[in-house]
């Protein structure tokens, strides 16, 4: 039970960094109104990736029993998974308008992933 909480921890930091990464990448596009390189795809695919074993090692948490002392975590949980899709479904058709819908999204993440830690009652950096 020890490792997946550890896991759970250690996959929510790469989130925070994958999220942060897709954002700043995905703003430079944004800044340059260039068209996004199929390497912003592959971030944004690694990203829901993390953000779908997040939620898995979570819900393997939560069978067991455990809980965080706040029910916002949970929802955060089911929602996020859902984020990086639906944005890129609104900017799939205007490959120009797709860095702003995944800046959006990877904002979105991150706030929604910085907010879990808060819900979850374990502080962002360990040791604080």
């Amino acid at each position: 039970m020890t490792l997946l909480i550890t896991l759970h921890g250690d996959v929510a930091y790469a989130v925070l960094i994958v999220m942060a990464v897709l954002a700043g990448v995905s703003g430079y596009y944004l800044v340059t109104r260039r068209t996004p390189a199929r390497g912003l795809l592959t971030l944004m695919w690694v990203g829901e990736a993390l953000v779908v074993v997040q939620a898995v090692l979570g819900a393997l948490l939560w069978l067991p029993g455990l809980r965080t002392p706040n029910d916002f975590h949970y929802l955060y949980g089911l929602l996020v998974p859902l984020v990086i899709p639906a944005f890129y479904a609104a900017g799939r058709r205007d490959r120009r308008l797709l860095s702003l819908w995944l800046l959006l999204a990877a904002l979105i993440v991150l706030g929604m992933g910085l907010r879990s830690f808060a819900t979850a009652g374990r502080p962002l950096l360990p040791g604080l």
